[in-house]
This record gives C-alpha cells, sequence and structure tokens, in this order.
C-alpha cells in the first residue's frame, strides 16, 4: 500500500467518529435519495418528458437540501474543486453570461453574426396595433439567440454539478462506492431484460409493447442510440465488482470455491449487459464500448501482474460464456447486417452532412457561441439539405459546444471528458492493489464510452445518462483521492460560512427545480391544449385550446416556441370564429371579420411580435407576420417579412409557396412566380396546386419559361399532370425534350436521371434511354424505384439478358411473387432469343 502524503497524515490526526448520529442519519439519507434518483431515472423514457425530469429535479433539490442540512449539523461543508467541478462551473458561468444584456458595441466586437442577426431580423420600429406608440429596436441585446433556451440549459448543467458535487464532497465512501455498484448492476440487467424481450418480442417502434414512438426504440429509451451509455457504465462497474474477488471470512484469502453465488450472479449479469448492448444495434454505441474496453484493459495491463489477488478469471470467463449464449439463442443476423452499415451511404447521410453545415457555424461564433440550447435556431441557416427537418442536436457534443458556447465551453467541454478520463485512470494507478482498484476501473470504462460515444450522438442529453454519469464520476474521482478509504472528517466547524454556502447551494437547487416545474406546467398545458383539439364535438374547441396555449405563456413569457403556438392557438380559433356554421371543407378566409380580429388576431399579432424580439432567427414567426400584416396599423410590407424567413430557412419549399401564393393574391405576380419556380426546385410536393393556379393566367409556354424550373423531374411530372393522355405527342413533347436535354447534366441524381429516361422512353430514342438508365442505376444504386423502372423497359425492349439480373437484384429485396412471374419470363424469353440466334 502506497505511504500516505504528509497532508493526508494530518488530516487524518483530526477524524475519529462522529459524536452525533444526525449526521450519520443525514448521509444515510441522502445517500438513499441519490440512489433511487439514477435507478428510477432510465425506465420513464430516460426521464427526457418535462414531468419525469422535473421530478428528478425535485430529487436533486431534497438531495442538496440534505446535504446542506447536514452542513450545519457537522459544522462542515467541503468542497473540493476538482477538474469536473471547475468544468462544469465555468461551463454554467459562461452560459450566464450568454444571458446578460450587453451594449450593441460589446456584441459587434464579441459576435458580429449575433449583432448582424438582431439588426436585419428585428425592425428598426416595431409593428403597432391600434392606440400603441413605436418601440424602436433595443440596443442592448444578449449573446444568446434564444435567453429562454440557454436558461434551462443553465439549470440542467448546475443540476449535474449539484448532484456530482454532492457524491464527490459528501457521500462517496467505499462502502457506499460498493452499493452503488451493486444497485446499478441489478438495474442494468432488469434493463437488459426488457430490452431483449422487447427486441424479439415487439415492434422496432414500440416502447414495453403498448407505447408507440418514432424511430427503434430499445429497452425504456426512445431512440435506441442512447441505451448503450447508461448501460455501459452499469455493465463496467459490474465487471469492477467482478474483478472483485470475494475474500475469506477469517484471513482474508480468496474462498476456495469460484462457483459461488456472487460470481456466478455477476458473469450472468456482465454477459447479460453485453449481449443487450451489442443487440440496440447502436454502431456508435457499440464501437465506443468496444474502444473503452480496449482502453481499460490496456489501462490494466493484466499481462504486467495485475489484478493479482483481486482478480476473477472465472468469472470473466462465466461472462464470455453468458453473452456467447445469448448470441447463440438469438442469433447474430441482425447485428451483423447494422454493423455491416459501417462507411455506407446510409451512415453518411444520418451524420456527415450534418457535421459539414455545422462546421461552418463555428467560425462564425468562435468567441461567444449561440447560446446553450439554440442548436435547433442556428442550424437551418447553414443547412444544405434536410429542408424539413427539426435538428435539436448536432449528434456531437463536442461540435455542438463549439457552435452554442464558443471557444470557451468547446475548452471546457474537452477539458472535462478528457480531465475526469486522466484523473480516473491516475487514481487506479495508485490503487490498482487496493479493494477501490476495480471499481475505478470499471467506472473509467462506463465514464469513457459515453465520452466517446458524445462524439456520434446525444445521448448525455438524456437526463438519465447525464444523472448517472454525474454521479458515477463522483464517486470514481472521490475514490481516486489517496485518503479515500480513511474516516470522513467530523471536526465540527460551525460558523456563518457554513450555513451561508449550504444556503447558496440550496437556492442553485432550487432555481433548478423550478425552472424543471415551470417546462413541466407548459408541458402539461400543451397537452391539454391537444386534447381539447382533438374534441371535435365541441363548437368551440379550438377557443378553448387557444386559452390552454396562452396560459402557458404567464409560466415561459420569453420562450419563443411557446409564444408562436400560443399566436397559433389564437389564429386557429379566429378561423374557426369565421367560418362557424359553414359546410366542411370551406377554405379558411382571405380576411377576418373585426370582431374575430379584435379577439383573436390581435392578441396573436401580439404574441408573434414577442416570438420574434426574443428569438429573430426563428422563422414562423416571420411567415405569420408576414400572413397577418394587413391586420397591424403600420407595419413593414408583408413582403418584407416573407423575405427575412425565407433568409432563415432558404430551402423550405412550403415557405417559398406560401410567399408566391400570398404575392399572388396582392397582385404581385412576378414575385408570385419567382417564389413558386424557387418552391418547385426545392420539392414537387405543391405542383398541382402551382400548375391549377398560374394555368388561370399563363400560357403553357409562359409556364414553362417563367414557373418550372429546369429539372427534369418536375418537367416530366408536370407533362403527366397537364397533359395526362399520352397519345397527345405535339402538346408533351416540347416536355420530354427539355427533359431529355437535362441528360448529360453532371451531378444529377438517380431520380433525374430516371427522368430523362424515361423522356428518351417516351421519345423512341432507345440507346439514349438505356444510358440515362443505366446512369440512374449508377446514381442510386439501392433505389427499388429505379430499378424496376430500368427492368421493365428492359423487358419492353426484349434485352433479357440485361433484365434477368435486374429482376434477380427486385427479387432479393422483396421476394415478390409478381416479380418473381417477370424474373421467370424474362429467363424463358433469354432462353428461346438463344435458340433462334443458335438457329
Amino acid at each position: 500500500m502506497p505511504t500516505p502524503s504528509p497532508r493526508s497524515s494530518s488530516a487524518s490526526e483530526h477524524r475519529a467518529p462522529a459524536a452525533s448520529p444526525v449526521p450519520r442519519s443525514l448521509r444515510g439519507a441522502g445517500e438513499a435519495v441519490l440512489f433511487v434518483l439514477v435507478v428510477l431515472a432510465p425506465w420513464p423514457f430516460a426521464s427526457n418528458d418535462p414531468p419525469f425530469e422535473s421530478a428528478l429535479a425535485a430529487g436533486a433539490l431534497l438531495l442538496v437540501a440534505l446535504w446542506s442540512t447536514h452542513a450545519v449539523a457537522a459544522g462542515r461543508l467541503a468542497i473540493r474543486p476538482d477538474i469536473v467541478t471547475v468544468s462544469l462551473s465555468g461551463i454554467a458561468l459562461w452560459s450566464a453570461v450568454q444571458l446578460v444584456p450587453l451594449p450593441e458595441s460589446v456584441v459587434g466586437v464579441l459576435s458580429p453574426t449575433r449583432l448582424e442577426w438582431h439588426r436585419t431580423f428585428v425592425p428598426d420600429t416595431s409593428e403597432l396595433l391600434s392606440g400603441e406608440a413605436g418601440v424602436t429596436r433595443p440596443t442592448a441585446l444578449a449573446l444568446s439567440v434564444d435567453p429562454a433556451a440557454t436558461r434551462t440549459f443553465l439549470a440542467r448543467v448546475l443540476a449535474i454539478l449539484l448532484v456530482y458535487a454532492a457524491a464527490r464532497n459528501w457521500l462517496a465512501t467505499p462502502a457506499g462506492f460498493r452499493r452503488l455498484a451493486w444497485a446499478l448492476t441489478a438495474n442494468g440487467v432488469a434493463l437488459a431484460v426488457l430490452a431483449l424481450g422487447q427486441f424479439f418480442s415487439s415492434a422496432p417502434n414500440v416502447l414495453f409493447w403498448s407505447v408507440r414512438c418514432e424511430g427503434a426504440v430499445f429497452g425504456p429509451f426512445v431512440c435506441r442510440n442512447h441505451y448503450p451509455d447508461y448501460a455501459a457504465v452499469c455493465l463496467g462497474l459490474a465487471v469492477g465488482l467482478m474483478l472483485h474477488r470475494e475474500r475469506g471470512r477469517t484471513r482474508g484469502e480468496a474462498p476456495a470455491g469460484l462457483l459461488t453465488p456472487r460470481n456466478v450472479g455477476l458473469a450472468a449479469a456482465v454477459g447479460l449487459m453485453a449481449a443487450s448492448i451489442a443487440f440496440s444495434l447502436s454502431r456508435g454505441g457499440i464501437l465506443a464500448v468496444v474502444a473503452a474496453g480496449a482502453g481499460a484493459l490496456l489501462l490494466s495491463r493484466p499481462w504486467r501482474g495485475w489484478p493479482g489477488r483481486w482478480s476473477n478469471p472465472a468469472a470473466l470467463a462465466g461472462a464470455v460464456l453468458v453473452a456467447g449464449g445469448v448470441f447463440a439463442w438469438f442469433g447474430t443476423v441482425s447485428i451483423e447486417r447494422r454493423l455491416a452499415t459501417f462507411g455506407s451511404v446510409e451512415t453518411a447521410d444520418s451524420r456527415t452532412d450534418l457535421w459539414r453545415d455545422t462546421v461552418d457555424l463555428v467560425p462564425r461564433f468562435w468567441t461567444s457561441g449561440t447560446g446553450g440550447g439554440t442548436f435547433l435556431w442556428a442550424e437551418p441557416l447553414v443547412r444544405t439539405g434536410r429542408p424539413t427537418a427539426v435538428v435539436e442536436s448536432a449528434h456531437n457534443e463536442y461540435l455542438e459546444a463549439a457552435v452554442e458556447g464558443g471557444v470557451v465551453r468547446f475548452g471546457l467541454t474537452l477539458l472535462l471528458a478528457a480531465g475526469v478520463a486522466v484523473a480516473v485512470a491516475r487514481g487506479f494507478a495508485r490503487k490498482r492493489e487496493r479493494s477501490a482498484g476495480p471499481l475505478i476501473l470499471g467506472a473509467w470504462f462506463g465514464l469513457a464510452a459515453v465520452a466517446l460515444h458524445a462524439v456520434a450522438e446525444f445521448a448525455v442529453h438524456m437526463p438519465a445518462v447525464a444523472l448517472l454519469a454525474a454521479t458515477v464520476a463522483g464517486f470514481a474521482m472521490a475514490a481516486a483521492d489517496p485518503d479515500f478509504e480513511r474516516p470522513p472528517h467530523v471536526a465540527r466547524e460551525r460558523g456563518w460560512w457554513t450555513v451561508g454556502a449550504g444556503l447558496a447551494v440550496a437556492g442553485l437547487a432550487l432555481f433548478v427545480a423550478l425552472d424543471a416545474r415551470a417546462r413541466e406546467r407548459v408541458h402539461r398545458l400543451k397537452r391539454a391544449a391537444d386534447v381539447t383539439y382533438r374534441d371535435t364535438d365541441s363548437p368551440d374547441r379550438l377557443a378553448r385550446r387557444a386559452r390552454h396555449l396562452d396560459a402557458r405563456v404567464a409560466l415561459r413569457p420569453d420562450d419563443p416556441a411557446v409564444l408562436f403556438d400560443a399566436a397559433q392557438g389564437q389564429i386557429d380559433a379566429a378561423v374557426e370564429a369565421t367560418l362557424a356554421g359553414a359546410p366542411p371543407g370551406t377554405e379558411p378566409p382571405d380576411r377576418f371579420p373585426a370582431e374575430v380580429v379584435s379577439r383573436h388576431i390581435v392578441p396573436a399579432l401580439r404574441f408573434l411580435r414577442a416570438a420574434r424580439a426574443v428569438n429573430p432567427i426563428a422563422p414562423k414567426p416571420h411567415t405569420r407576420l408576414a400572413l397577418l400584416a394587413e391586420h397591424f396599423e403600420r407595419s413593414e410590407p408583408a413582403s418584407v417579412h416573407f423575405d427575412r424567413a425565407k433568409r432563415l430557412l432558404p430551402n423550405d419549399a412550403d415557405l417559398w409557396f406560401t410567399s408566391g401564393r400570398a404575392a399572388l393574391r396582392r397582385g404581385d405576380r412576378t414575385s408570385a412566380w419567382v417564389d413558386w419556380q424557387k418552391s418547385l426546385a426545392l420539392s414537387p410536393r405543391h405542383l398541382g396546386t402551382i400548375l391549377l393556379a398560374a394555368q388561370e393566367v399563363l400560357s403553357v409556354g409562359e409556364l414553362r419559361e417563367h414557373v418550372l424550373p429546369d429539372e427534369p423531374v418536375i418537367l416530366l411530372a408536370a407533362a403527366d399532370l397537364l397533359f395526362p393522355d399520352y397519345t397527345a405527342r405535339a402538346e408533351r413533347q416540347p416536355f420530354l425534350e427539355a427533359v431529355a436535354a437535362c441528360g448529360d447534366r453532371s451531378g444529377a441524381t438517380g431520380a433525374q436521371f430516371g427522368a430523362v429516361a424515361r423522356a428518351h422512353e417516351e421519345l423512341d430514342h432507345a440507346e439514349d434511354a438505356l444510358r440515362a438508365w443505366q446512369r440512374a442505376v449508377a446514381a442510386a444504386p439501392d433505389e427499388f424505384g429505379i430499378r424496376d423502372g430500368y427492368s421493365r423497359w428492359l423487358e419492353q425492349q426484349e434485352r433479357y439478358e440485361d433484365a434477368v439480373p435486374q429482376l434477380e437484384w427486385l427479387l432479393n429485396r422483396t421476394q415478390s411473387g409478381a416479380i418473381q412471374d417477370r424474373l421467370d419470363a424474362a429467363r424463358h424469353g433469354l432462353e428461346l432469343k438463344r435458340v433462334i440466334e443458335a438457329n
């Protein structure tokens, strides 16, 4: 055992058993609260919904209250500054700075893009309603583009900091560390049993066999990619318990029998959890766990003689056998298929495009960041694809930190991940032969897996995962201290500092709990509004829904999403009131009666102005202000509001279509054609509506020139809608020739080449059609529709030698009887062709 340092020896002279049972009782209660929070957190959908997150925040408040009470009773509140405390405190402090309103001159230096957004998307003087005076644009603004989101981010960081501080400075003891490991081992086994049972007996998007979700789930996690992080930490501590061999009762020697209930149980637990991580089919999670395992193996260096008396090879072998048994029983086909997609187009589409776009934001905000929790709003401004997707995270915690917090938060985030890994590894190196050594190593493995997976996922956004990581990090960092095994210090130092520090910590916890409680109440009101909306038998359901949405504003008056929902609720209620008694299917009115305007539209306009003021880069308020601009007594033209929205969402086909329709209604046909052409270039979704409206004032030639983009898919679809009779060759031919002329375009997609091929088919250009089909298949080799169209053309042309491979590919994908019949016919035709040629 290493010799204690002079500092440790000096400290140990002042350690003595507690004179009062009150501190011990408070510590026991605090440990129970923390363990209950950590164990229960993953079960209600990883506590990601506001009600469950609010419950966790209330539990954290109780934990901190017990800690503060213990500090007063014991006369001491110890807070040891370490790498985690410094990093989390720095992130929280920087987030608070991002909330402070600063003069434009200061913001212009720290964040020129933020100042540009403020001046571009907020008018010099706000719109006026009847009886109002003009309000000029504020000259002070926060660095965060959405202070409400940043305040929530700050509360979450503080919650993690407080939990970590309580675990690290108050609750961490050798016996407590072992109890935590046992609790998480049992919880990990329970989660693995649920996850595997659900995986093999339920639909991939159903939780608890009854709750339908979007996307693939695993265990109680709505996203399967988040399961490995929680399970990896549980797995690491279970391995730590397994490496810690059971001692004999009298002399400390290892027991003679290795097949003890403890060893058998731990082997089964480790094997089951390891198998469940593989069956989660999370590619990044599996890779992170494997990499963390390799790192733990290098750190432990078993070839150098460790773990010695703490080794347990029989239990390790049993864990491998259990995992192998699970794989043998259920099979590994699904795992192999999933892992085979590494490096495929699917993988690239799901991450790299998003990262490539996000990187463009970093140099714009490298000094200040956009504000914690604001990635949702900033990302669309650099988006090159995903026009209608809502992207809440960068799927890379370090890249997201650079965008939201600039160089400060990025550096602190890297310091947090690397600092914990180094500090815990050094602690293990000091205590590899002590009883805490295996648990420290297991904690290092779990925390390393979480940090590595954060490169490609956002699991630490889940409250359950963040709470677990903070708790285990607290115990591991404490265990790494040289004097961890010594009794806790209980010398009484009662004074105002202890009371003040306890109150300050409790105050932070209260802020966390109140913020979570407000979001939980907002969530419940939204649920009530949704229930009211579904009450189709009620004649005023939308008006009652609007009242629920208005009540949310009182709880979160600076939340742009809440303000916009309230505005939309009032607009929907206005439509309901205007159409009362009208036949079903009646189109919404262009204008509202004066009474409806005063009752619903005016409140909606106030909400929209407020939403734009608190977050000028939220696009929806600009769009609604454009549609309702005429109801202001004084406002910028609707086109100005639309221009701001289009700058924020340049690739949204719906927005360009709405802008064009509004321009046509006010008589600005030129702007309407430009907007509609852009909408169609982005998506053919509104093609039918646009053609129907444009045909009233434009000839077919003018329509092709002014409205339809030079895009083969759109041009071919327009020909089908305008001239569905394929025998109308003269009318269709200009469209077909325009489509065929796009065949030499470089960088075209498979769908575009497919449209060119169909145009050549109809024009009887067989060789050109063949080349276009081949280029379409090369551009989109996995697209079923393209292969099917190609094979049908080959069959029509009696090119059976080329059709057979395409039909075999289709049959392998669908096992369709119709495709089997076509394949049989093609093979038969090929045989006949060979016989004829032979004769």
